[in-house]
């Protein structure tokens, strides 16, 4: 098995946010929920990323990497105006059991948001890495 390095986390990040990107031409019912969450992952792989950089570590929890960014920001790791994203990991990491599993039915919306946003950390996130 290859090591994971925060180099493949970044490309991976790339490759979710390209099948989000795929989804969300489709209208068939559910589909919002599966670009959601391709979109999340892309988010989630992207901050792995970051984190095995700066911290040498991927995170556990899902509902810590907010908190992570953050840190990342007070240890001068990653410029304070990056804490702009800080809503968006928060959103997407409350997101994730439901667009996942289908627990909630999320919307085109959603789903535009978290593209946009995906697209957005990856492209800061490839300039750290």
């Amino acid at each position: 098995m290859m090591p994971d390095t925060p180099e493949r986390a970044i490309a991976e990040a790339g490759e979710w946010l390209e099948g989000a990107r795929n989804t969300s031409g489709k209208k068939s019912e559910g589909a919002q929920n599966v670009c959601c969450a391709q979109a999340i992952h892309s988010i989630i792989r992207a901050n792995d990323a970051l984190c095995m950089k700066f911290m040498k570590h991927k995170p556990t929890r899902h509902e810590d990497i907010p908190r992570l960014l953050e840190k990342m920001i007070n240890q001068g790791k990653i410029k304070p105006e990056e804490r702009k994203f800080e809503h968006l990991l928060a959103k997407a990491m409350a997101s994730k059991s439901g667009a996942d599993h289908g627990k909630v039915d999320l919307k085109w919306s959603d789903a535009e948001f978290f593209l946009k946003g995906a697209e957005e950390f990856i492209s800061m996130a490839e300039r750290y890495v």
